[in-house]
């Protein structure tokens, strides 16, 4: 309900749907609430503002390569946590 529009736009199916926000409910994001950060997540993937277009870009990847599918959700994630490893 509040998460599936945003993800079927993305690529995402029902079970790396469902998988992502029980990721974030074993990380302390239960519920609705997991459904409802995921969504913002997507979203801002999807229309990133010019501060975020910056970081994404910095990241090696852009707005156009997620809404294309050449980059998907677990790649993004996995180039985050690679370069904010250490910091505090």
């Amino acid at each position: 309900e509040y998460v599936g529009p945003v993800a079927k736009n993305v690529g995402m199916d029902l079970e790396e749907t469902a998988a992502t926000v029980g990721l974030l409910s074993n990380n302390g994001i239960a519920g609705e609430k997991a459904g409802t950060a995921l969504r913002g997540a997507l979203t801002r993937l999807l229309k990133p503002s010019k501060q975020n277009a910056n970081a994404m870009a910095k990241l090696g990847f852009s707005a156009e390569e997620f809404r294309s599918g050449a980059i998907k959700l677990p790649d993004i994630l996995d180039r985050i946590k690679k370069n904010t490893e250490g910091m505090t």
